[in-house]
């Protein structure tokens, strides 16, 4: 095991907590929580799958701490975010001293608790595709028991139109 050396808080950073739309995609910043999530209407409108894993999320307290960047730094198959973000086709903004790299989150994913974020990177933001007039989805979580239970699966979709020509998925 690797002893760290340097914990660094970043919670009060509030230049990391947003919710916008921005450059054609939904753009969260890291410190945004799942609280959040529940409360923009852009979330609710152009990003369904990801408001309704929100309400699954676990209890208020929880919802009120977990951020969604916190979500998917462990790699955890149960991530209830995952699935809804890897249907938008998520991206990870990743900033080091060195620069900022962006990737896609089925790239950031590497293996079973394993992520691509390199020594010294601090993942600032995660986008999204907005579903838009044309798409459309759908979000399903299966859980041992009604309330605050970890996901055994959960699976996102999300797919958009051209009339009646699905074009994308």
């Amino acid at each position: 095991r690797n002893a760290v050396e340097r914990v660094v808080d970043i919670s009060r950073l509030d230049e990391l907590r947003f919710i916008e739309s921005a450059g054609g995609r939904i753009r969260m910043g890291a410190l945004a929580t799942v609280t959040d999530l529940l409360g923009s209407d852009l979330i609710q409108r152009e990003a369904t799958p990801l408001h309704e894993s929100a309400v699954e999320f676990a209890a208020p307290l929880v919802r009120n701490r977990a951020t969604v960047a916190g979500n998917i730094m462990d790699a955890s198959p149960a991530a209830d975010l995952a699935p809804p973000l890897l249907a938008q086709d998520a991206d990870v903004e990743l900033t080091s001293a060195a620069g900022r790299r962006t990737l896609p989150l089925c790239e950031f994913f590497l293996d079973y608790r394993k992520t691509a974020v390199r020594s010294g990177e601090l993942v600032t933001a995660i986008s999204i595709r907005p579903l838009g007039e044309d798409g459309r989805a759908a979000y399903c979580k299966l859980q041992l028991r009604r309330a605050m239970a970890i996901s055994v699966v959960s699976v996102a979709v999300a797919f958009w139109m051209n009339e009646d020509t699905c074009v994308d998925v």
